[in-house]
């Protein structure tokens, strides 16, 4: 039910694709019927959805991903920052999530979950929601506090976090931070499973922290076209390299 058929003489779905998502630099985001935006050598679509929702959403943050990595030096890059959001938002719009019951099934990140945030407001139950889909009783040991002993005041301050985008992508530089000082040596993919899946002591990346792999590029060109920083985040040349002017202070 809801399938959608491809057609490979014609090179398109014979269906739209159910996300009504269209970005004005990316042309072929506007043709309902493509397949990875016209660009079937490079990209790969499994499900028949699209990943403009993902990408829409880091170009709107880029702003705030390209400030919250300036606040830790570099230490966790912009891109890293965004891969998370495109490995956790990928979905949003599929009317069928995996199993994930308290998915929304329709809209974008903004309102899905509703449900598993209601239940931690009322019962403190732990889910995971916001643009961060990131675990409540990880917010909280992120804040320093007991997980399964939170104050109303607390789970409130957690809900507020997660549900606004700039310190949402905060936590999730908090998040990576702790991820790499636990596992210095391990590569990306395997801090972006863990991520997701909690820490372990497994290097098997899994299928949401390789997701962003195929789309490197088109998530590098929604940071870019994003970007509006105001000022805010200053990229200077640095001995060989371009970086944050106050990584060159160290």
């Amino acid at each position: 039910m809801h399938a959608r058929y491809f057609s490979p003489h014609l090179g398109r779905f014979m269906s739209v694709d159910p996300a009504k998502s269209a970005h004005r630099n990316w042309p072929q985001s506007w043709n309902r019927f493509s397949y990875t935006q016209g660009n079937p050598l490079k990209y790969v679509d499994p499900d028949g959805e699209t990943v403009e929702s993902a990408l829409e959403l880091i170009g709107r943050n880029a702003a705030a991903i390209y400030r919250a990595s300036f606040s830790v030096k570099g230490r966790v890059t912009p891109i890293e920052i965004a891969r998370v959001l495109f490995q956790e938002n990928r979905n949003d719009y599929n009317l069928v999530r995996y199993n994930d019951s308290s998915a929304a099934p329709i809209g974008g990140p903004e309102i899905k979950n509703g449900v598993a945030m209601a239940r931690f407001a009322l019962f403190g139950s732990h889910g995971s929601f916001g643009i961060a889909e990131m675990r409540t009783d990880t917010a909280a040991r992120l804040f320093g506090w007991d997980p399964e002993n939170l104050t109303a005041e607390q789970r409130q301050q957690i809900q507020e976090t997660l549900s606004d985008p700039e310190l949402s992508i905060k936590l999730i530089v908090a998040y990576l931070s702790e991820l790499k000082r636990q596992r210095p040596n391990a590569p990306i993919e395997v801090i972006l499973s863990d991520y997701n899946r909690g820490v372990s002591d497994s290097y098997v990346v899994n299928e949401v922290g390789g997701r962003s792999g195929p789309y490197l590029q088109l998530i590098q060109e929604a940071l870019e076209t994003g970007l509006s920083t105001g000022g805010e985040v200053e990229v200077v040349r640095c001995g060989d390299a371009y970086k944050f002017s106050n990584q060159c202070e160290e």
